[in-house]
């Protein structure tokens, strides 16, 4: 990582850690958790109003849209990763846990 990522990663750090504790927020006791569940490490893709998507950082499978509120998607960021679990439900994906956001 170069100097000039760190300070990236440095500034939006509290901005990254807002959108970690209102994704907790959001999921937390929402869905029961099923072993059919997507555990791990999740690049942001794409943002819009109310929904992302998702890529699997172990095996680029795309999940989305995920519907979330307009408030956490106004924190989302193309590139950080979202440490969590997915769920696809249909022709949606649910985020089913977030335990931590890096930028």
């Amino acid at each position: 990582m170069t100097i000039a990522q760190r300070a990236d990663a440095a500034r939006n750090l509290p901005t990254a850690e807002k959108l970690s504790a209102l994704l907790y927020d959001l999921t937390t006791g929402r869905h029961v958790p099923k072993d059919s569940d997507i555990e791990g490490r999740f690049s942001i893709t794409k943002v819009e109003p109310g929904r992302i998507w998702l890529q699997d950082d172990d095996d680029g499978e795309d999940y989305g849209p995920i519907l979330l509120t307009e408030q956490a998607t106004k924190l989302c960021r193309v590139g950080w990763t979202i440490s969590g679990a997915v769920r696809k439900s249909g022709n949606r994906c649910v985020l089913v846990e977030a335990f931590q956001v890096y930028p």
